[in-house]
């Protein structure tokens, strides 16, 4: 009963937060941007997006600053100049947000990622929808960007999300979400562009070196775990999970690489790396990256990927790696399908999924033209900047 009466009041402090947009002083023309990252560091699919947006940007030469919630040292180290911390905004439960005292910025994009649709909480989506609106009000830019739409969503939700101010730009990461988003908002000028974690680029590390020198003798794949999964399951059904599905590629002839993909402490998922490959006969290793980019490079020499993090397959598929997708939060196919692959994709909770992912494995290898094509399509996406909607 509690627990019901906090969500209405959160739903209802959204909904006055995002009913009556007002211009603020903070937000001035000629001053840098203001970029929200969908959570702290530790996400390698989150940091991608982060550093593939201030590519973009980067390209276009405009001005940003991140704005992130946690610490910002591992940002700063990664090469992001400036950070905002949101400390006493976004992560500490505001439902609406404008820039700090003495802060100014030129314009408000929020990478929306699969959070945007409150399915991870009502006040950080309701504080960041928030945000575009008193910086759309305030007569800068503002843009909900890189973002996915489920299939389902809440009548919450929807009604929050149709509180968005119609100055916004609206640019979604895949097609489906763009069909659902221009249902959503009932607005044609919904646009759709690849995620942008296909602008991350490799960063070569001596543990980087010695995957691939592992790699270089044998027939080797990945496969990428999530204790995400693990939501209304136990931590051995995670391990039984990812264990039968590395033994479907150990069975297929491969040496596996077991990568974690998010090294926050409350997935756990090296742990789960570490226990699985523990668990897989064979020359099995895992792996854990201390950040995206050297993450992108250990997947580099692999011959097959089978990935349950979609950043992690658009790591991998940008580097014309054949990918197997297990979809959850109904975002994989169409991300895939950016590569000409969106039927490469499974359900991770089919009651036949390991029955799919044998069938697909023996798809995939038998492609032979099908690294060639990834390349191509990742050459394309990437060589017209302007597709993406931030010029």
């Amino acid at each position: 009963m509690m627990q019901k009466l906090k969500r209405n009041l959160a739903v209802l402090s959204a909904k006055r937060a995002l009913s009556a947009p007002r211009a603020h002083a903070g937000f001035a023309a000629g001053t840098p941007e203001a970029v929200f990252a969908p959570t702290s560091h530790g996400s390698f699919g989150d940091e991608a997006l982060a550093l593939g947006t201030g590519h973009l940007l980067d390209a276009l030469k405009r001005e940003w600053v991140l704005v992130a919630p946690g610490n910002s040292s591992p940002w700063h180290a990664l090469g992001v100049e400036e950070i905002q911390s949101t400390e006493t905004g976004l992560s500490r439960g505001g439902v609406i947000w404008a820039p700090p005292a003495g802060s100014r910025f030129g314009g408000a994009t929020v990478i929306g990622a699969d959070s945007i649709d409150f399915s991870y909480g009502i006040r950080n989506a309701s504080a960041k929808l928030s945000a575009l609106n008193v910086a759309a009000a305030s007569g800068v830019p503002a843009t909900l960007f890189n973002f996915s739409l489920r299939e389902t969503l809440s009548s919450e939700a929807r009604n929050l999300l149709r509180r968005i101010h119609p100055d916004v730009k609206i640019r979604s990461r895949d097609p489906l979400t763009q069909q659902r988003a221009r249902e959503l908002f009932q607005r044609d000028d919904v646009s759709a562009a690849p995620d942008v974690g296909i602008f991350l680029a490799p960063r070569t590390t001596d543990a980087s070196k010695k995957i691939t020198e592992w790699a270089s003798t044998r027939r080797v794949a990945a496969l990428t775990v999530n204790n995400h999964l693990g939501v209304n399951f136990s931590s051995q059904d995670m391990l039984s999970y990812f264990t039968r599905l590395g033994e479907l590629l150990v069975e297929a002839g491969f040496e596996v690489m077991v990568l974690a993909h998010d090294v926050r402490e409350e997935q756990n998922d090296p742990e789960l790396a570490r226990a699985v490959a523990s668990a897989l006969s064979g020359d099995t290793i895992a792996a854990t990256p201390s950040d995206a980019r050297e993450a992108k490079a250990m997947l580099a020499p692999m011959s097959l990927h089978l990935t349950s993090r979609m950043h992690a397959g658009v790591a991998s598929l940008s580097q014309a790696i054949p990918t197997i997708g297990l979809d959850y939060v109904d975002k994989f196919r169409g991300q895939f399908s950016w590569y000409g692959v969106g039927d490469h994709v499974v359900p991770w909770n089919s009651h036949d999924v390991v029955e799919q992912v044998t069938e697909m494995i023996v798809r995939v290898g038998q492609d032979v033209d099908l690294p060639e094509k990834l390349r191509t399509n990742t050459s394309a996406w990437k060589s017209d900047l302007s597709v993406w909607g931030l010029a």
